[in-house]
């Protein structure tokens, strides 16, 4: 009895994670752009949430896209809340689905959904096919959990123990919200009630306090999810601050709305659905004029305090995420953009140790790299671990970020071992370039450094048209060098000492700018096509 219970909840956690994956392989990253541009005000960042939360029934997916999207800036505090309010009541068209008694045709759905997502190859045709093989699924689990509670009910021990939860708001409310929790999903969490219900052992007093309690539960889910930084702190913080603020009357005065739910025409399941979807609904229309004040206040009350995050730390690469291959390869998309901030940070400082010739500056530099190195190694391994579902395109793109990420670090050994190293040795030999020749290579450095920055851009803008001139100016940049090189070698006839006792330095640092600008140079061979 109980085993069944669990068969059929475990089939309806899977038919959602299946469902969100089929999701996922539809829109992909398409999602998150979307959200960008249809977030003008905050009303219209609440009508694409409800349009997410619909596309993608999962409130952990969605709290790291928020997340995602807040940390990087797209988005501000007011209008990522009003998106995630808006998701809650998207996610429950789902529950609106399973309490709509068309649980019996889960047969006809689990097989076109085999034959499109086994036999088919296209991406689009595979991602409908999964998503009808995963509402299969939900339905054949609310048909196991429907068919466990008709049998609890006729068990005495069982209705006994399930009285005492089910009798007592308070403890039906807690319990509720620690499933809520438990399972992640706040459709899962009703999907149980439903199935309950549909059995006979759910007692409607305990529908508002079950409905508060999943719902409470997931935003304490956020909170868990968004923790390690204080962006996360404060969005997940203020979704638990609302929904609790908006659940306290509709608790104190759930008698008179389970009075006036029993006038309409609606079988208990139904009563259920309506008020996860209502309660959602009510919560997001009576806190969405008050996001500017209640963004502002949390923002007071959670700041950033000394030590919490720093430059280097992997803030972006949310384990969470990991089932979602989109999300997952935007926070890695991301990470990548972040180290790469890093490395043009170094470019940069290291021309400024150069020109000073500050040995203790270029030191500094060599033990950032082992943080380069980190990053490098925490990107690959974080990409390695995505899971199943990416198209042909994610898993291109996930190449793609492996191999930029790689050259990144190939970069950061040549700052440290090539160029940094070389202001040491030439500091200890007291060797100092002549005006000219430090001037070629501040005009050479400044290019790498224009280059990179465009190389950066490409995570973000993946021009095709940009990639190709991008790759012609490797070889102009080539061609350059070797016509600085020839250019050296006709100043050294004139035998000047601070020319001769330099060259091997010069040569080797403009050798070492080639070597970079054909590492960063690799990222347009991803879009050459």
């Amino acid at each position: 009895m109980l085993l069944s219970l669990l068969e059929g909840l475990a089939l309806i956690i899977f038919g959602i994670r299946f469902l969100r994956k089929g999701l996922d392989r539809l829109f992909g990253s398409r999602l998150s752009s979307w959200l960008a541009t249809m977030t003008q005000n905050r009303w219209q960042a609440f009508g694409a949430g409800i349009a997410a939360g619909t596309v993608g029934p999962s409130s952990t997916a969605l709290s790291v896209l928020s997340l995602q999207m807040l940390q990087t800036g797209r988005l501000s505090l007011e209008k990522m809340l009003a998106v995630l309010l808006g998701g809650s009541v998207g996610m429950t068209v789902t529950a609106q689905l399973l309490a709509f008694g068309i649980t019996d045709e889960a047969g006809y759905l689990l097989i076109i959904g085999v034959i499109g997502f086994q036999i088919l190859r296209r991406d689009v045709y595979r991602g409908i096919g999964q998503c009808l093989f995963a509402l299969g699924l939900l339905f054949l689990g609310l048909q196991e959990i429907t068919r466990s509670a008709g049998t609890l009910a006729n068990d005495p021990q069982a209705r006994s123990i399930l009285a005492m939860i089910l009798t007592n708001p308070a403890v039906t409310l807690l319990a509720a919200g620690v499933v809520a929790v438990v399972l992640q999903s706040s459709t899962a969490t009703v999907g149980l009630a439903l199935g309950l219900s549909a059995g006979g052992v759910f007692s409607p007093p305990a529908v508002i306090p079950w409905i508060i309690g999943t719902n409470l539960g997931v935003s304490a889910t956020s909170l868990i999810v968004g923790w390690r930084s204080w962006e996360g702190r404060r969005l997940g913080s203020a979704s638990l601050l609302v929904r609790a603020v908006v659940a306290l009357p509709i608790f104190l005065l759930s008698g008179l709305i389970l009075t006036g739910l029993n006038h309409l025409p609606l079988s208990p399941v139904r009563q259920i659905a309506l008020l996860q979807t209502g309660f959602n609904l009510i919560v997001g229309l009576l806190a969405v004029p008050f996001l500017g004040k209640i963004s502002r206040a949390v923002q007071f009350l959670i700041a950033p305090q000394p030590g919490d995050e720093t430059e280097e730390k992997p803030d972006f690469l949310d384990q969470t995420a990991l089932e979602s291959p989109s999300l997952a390869l935007a926070q890695a998309t991301r990470q990548t953009q972040l180290m790469a901030d890093q490395i043009r940070t170094m470019l940069g400082q290291y021309w400024i140790a150069e020109t000073t010739r500050n040995t203790d500056l270029a030191k500094k530099l060599q033990l950032k790299e082992d943080k380069i190195d980190a990053f490098n190694i925490a990107i690959s391994d974080y990409l390695s671990r995505i899971g199943e579902g990416m198209s042909q395109e994610d898993t291109q793109w996930q190449f793609t970020l492996l191999a930029f990420s790689n050259e990144l670090e190939s970069v950061g050994d040549i700052i440290d071992k090539n160029l940094c190293d070389s202001i040491i040795k030439r500091a200890a030999e007291l060797v100092a370039f002549n005006p000219t020749d430090l001037e070629i290579l501040r005009e050479v450095q400044e290019t790498v450094a224009q280059r990179l920055q465009v190389a950066i851009g490409f995570l973000s803008w993946r021009d095709t048209g940009l990639a190709k001139e991008f790759l012609d100016g490797k070889e102009k940049f080539n061609e350059w060098c070797h016509k600085l090189e020839r250019e050296h070698f006709q100043r050294l006839k004139t035998r000047d000492p601070a020319t001769l006792g330099s060259s091997a330095y010069f040569l080797d640092i403009l050798n070492s700018f080639r070597r970079i600008n054909s590492h960063i140079s690799s990222i347009g061979y991803a879009f050459e096509t």
